[in-house]
């Protein structure tokens, strides 16, 4: 048997759960607390709930396990910023003439804060490459070695273009045993200032973090297990460890980023607000088409050349308890039963709970508003929590991981509803109204900031916690909402799913195709180096034409293949059954247009009342699902076309023409997706006919002229 391993370090638990490479079943789970004190850090946390695994394959008497791949993802790169437990960084820059004079000015970058009062210490020093410089470096590395520096940066304009300088004082800080990196390794775009403070951002965290790599990946070999150990990255993906030692900084944000890598191949998520609540916070996320939203990393209010995922905390969790005012529910949260030490009422027997309860005020830590809490006659206290209230509202469900003692939490609602002189059903009501409204606010603004009011989306829960916050806030929100399976350990299940992903993005004016094939070439092969397998990999392409930026994101898997392994065939009515209930529509209005035996394609029309419902209009939009019934993409408003293999080109050229629209600024193409085979290419973000063109051919060129392909014009 075949398995994956992945492994989530949690702020309180590290989690690891084994599933069948096959099945994707889940085999084992083990848990364990995360080893923040301990002299290997949380590496030893990793390898002890590893170890852990390994025990209950031999008590399962599972037959000869076969581990293909092991993931982890780590708080450490975040904790480091956030606790500014970070290394002094030397910056050496290199350039001449005018560029000399602007990298003196753009690599000489100041102490960067990265938590109150706590500072990124920095020292500079500018080599003139006219003069010999190579010769100097060996002993201004000692210098900065002696002087305290825990990392170098080697930084020069243009880099991006050619690296071999900042590659030599790499390799002549490697002789010297000093940690460095390049600006070129940063980024592919142009601006010394940014990529040489993003630069400075992860060298501070480097030596930290390659410490943690090494004892993990020692910790794991003794452990006998001789399988690639990947990292989750801030993007949702995985990096091999050695990425991992080179660029640490994209391993922010890795926690979260392994619940969206579980909603992505785990629950298959194409148009959803993915919301992952623990027991303090929940972290939302919007995923559209398939991908998770991303943005630039900022850090102590310092934006980098980094991606990360755009994942927003909130104070409201399952564990979230009540604040008082003046004997009034004020709001939930921030504070947690967690921080405060208390038992939740939900998982407290009846029997320890006692029968005189009276309610009283506590402060979980020195400073703190007032919170509510329950005492019995002996002096213990239990708090009140959302996952209380939700269990008590019956939102939670008797096979659900947060299912709570009904006799405990009835006994103390009755409590509050003579306490605050209103039905328990009300008290329990107020309580979840103010932890929604929290987090309504946040979904309405990502909502807004991605452009999903047009789109037909859901609410998608993982996290212990998700069971009391996203039935009542999809009730609150009018969305349809799921909850993953197994969602108290969705994120070890993320990181033993993620797909292996980078991104390679550079700026280049007026690209042509041929440049363009260069950097999605690039792309897929870093991806092949980390271990995909050739016929897994699949590169997505975006060309913003303003900024002068192209933009590649490859990912592959390790013997995996996310799109289809669990996919089935339901069958054609039950496949338009799916898609009707999904737009909440009649299945008359579901109309099948063409499939490639991988994916099918629907047209959905739909009435929207207007004018104090006097007047009706209809709106139409396509889309496509596998097999199975998934939605995989929809586009509002698409217009389909079709044409075979052989044809496409020309059929290509007709769609932009009839879509082609003119203004002041001349003709703007607009671009359009290519259902083919198994996969839909996205080529909305590309603009120039010639670079559509090549794209699309590279799409299709294992195709046979005659095969279908199909067009959906935005």
């Amino acid at each position: 048997m075949k398995l994956r391993i992945g492994i989530d370090v949690g702020g309180t638990f590290t989690h690891a759960v084994a599933v069948n490479n096959s099945t994707l079943e889940i085999i084992s789970v083990a848990v364990t607390p995360t080893t923040h004190s301990a002299k290997e850090g949380v590496a030893a946390g990793v390898v002890k709930v590893f170890e852990k695994l390994l025990e209950n394959f031999s008590k399962k008497e599972i037959d000869s396990p076969e581990i293909i791949f092991v993931a982890h993802s780590t708080t450490q790169a975040t904790n480091a910023l956030l606790e500014g437990d970070v290394s002094s960084v030397g910056i050496i820059a290199i350039a001449t003439g005018l560029e000399g004079v602007k990298a003196k000015s753009d690599a000489n970058i100041p102490p960067i804060e990265v938590a109150p009062s706590r500072f990124i210490k920095t020292e500079f020093v500018y080599l003139d490459t006219s003069s010999e410089w190579k010769s100097k470096l060996a002993q201004l590395i000692s210098g900065m070695k002696e002087s305290a520096i825990g990392c170098i940066v080697a930084a020069e304009p243009f880099s991006v273009d050619d690296p071999s300088n900042e590659l030599f004082i790499k390799q002549c800080c490697l002789e010297q045993s000093v940690p460095s990196c390049g600006t070129f390794e940063m980024s592919g775009l142009y601006g010394l200032r940014m990529r040489a403070k993003t630069a400075v951002i992860n060298a501070s965290i480097l030596p930290k973090m390659v410490e943690t790599a090494n004892m993990t990946e020692k910790g794991l070999r003794q452990s006998s297990t001789d399988a690639p150990l990947m990292v989750m990255r801030s993007d949702g993906g995985v990096m091999s460890v050695d990425e991992m030692r080179r660029r640490p900084l994209l391993t922010l944000l890795s926690g979260p980023a392994a619940g969206i890598a579980a909603a992505l191949t785990y629950i298959r998520a194409t148009d959803a607000v993915f919301l992952e609540t623990g027991g303090t916070s929940t972290d939302i996320t919007v995923i559209k088409g398939g991908r998770a939203a991303i943005r630039s990393a900022v850090i102590g209010g310092h934006t980098t050349y980094m991606k990360t995922l755009d994942s927003r905390t909130v104070g409201i969790a399952g564990g979230s308890m009540i604040q008082l005012d003046a004997g009034k529910i004020k709001t939930v949260g921030p504070r947690s039963a967690h921080i405060a030490g208390l038992k939740y009422v939900s998982f407290t027997k009846k029997t320890e709970l006692g029968d005189r309860l009276k309610v009283i005020e506590v402060k979980p830590i020195e400073g703190d508003p007032c919170y509510l809490a329950v005492e019995n006659e002996n002096g213990d206290r239990f708090t009140v929590t959302t996952t209380c209230a939700a269990n008590f509202l019956g939102f939670i469900k008797q096979e659900d991981y947060a299912f709570g003692n009904s006799e405990s939490i009835a006994a103390v609602f009755k409590v509050l509803s003579d306490y605050f002189a209103k039905s328990a059903e009300d008290v329990a009501c107020e309580i979840m109204d103010k932890a929604s409204e929290q987090i309504v606010a946040v979904i309405k603004d990502l909502i807004k900031d991605y452009e999903l009011s047009g789109l037909s989306i859901r609410l998608i829960g993982g996290g212990g916690g998700c069971y009391a916050i996203v039935p009542y806030l999809a009730r609150s929100m009018k969305l349809d909402y799921e909850l993953a399976k197994n969602a108290e350990v969705i994120s070890a299940i993320g990181a033993a799913m993620a797909m292996l992903r980078d991104t390679v993005e550079k700026n280049i004016f007026n690209p042509k195709p041929q440049d363009i094939e260069l950097i999605r070439s690039e792309a897929s092969k870093s991806v092949l180096e980390m271990g995909a397998s050739p016929d897994s990999i699949e590169v997505h392409v975006e060309v913003d034409s303003q900024k002068n930026i192209v933009r590649a994101i490859a990912t592959g898997s390790i013997e995996f293949k996310s799109q289809d392994l669990l996919v089935s065939d339901v069958g054609p009515e039950e496949r338009v059954n799916q898609v009707a209930v999904y737009f909440s529509v009649k299945k008359e209005q579901v109309e099948f247009l063409a499939d490639t035996s991988s994916l099918f394609i629907y047209k959905v029309t739909s009435e929207e009342k207007k004018f104090f419902n006097l007047f009706k209009s209809k709106k139409t939009l396509i889309a496509v699902s596998d097999a199975k019934g998934s939605l995989k993409q929809q586009i509002p408003a698409g217009v389909f076309y079709s044409s075979s293999s052989g044809e496409a080109a020309s059929a290509i050229k007709a769609i932009m023409e009839k879509h082609r629209e003119y203004g002041d600024a001349g003709a703007i193409t607009k671009g359009f997706f290519l259902i083919a085979s198994h996969r839909i290419t996205d080529l909305t973000s590309v603009g120039d006919e010639a670079q559509i063109l090549s794209l699309a051919a590279k799409e299709i060129e294992l195709l046979k002229d005659e095969d279908k392909v199909y067009f959906i014009a935005v």
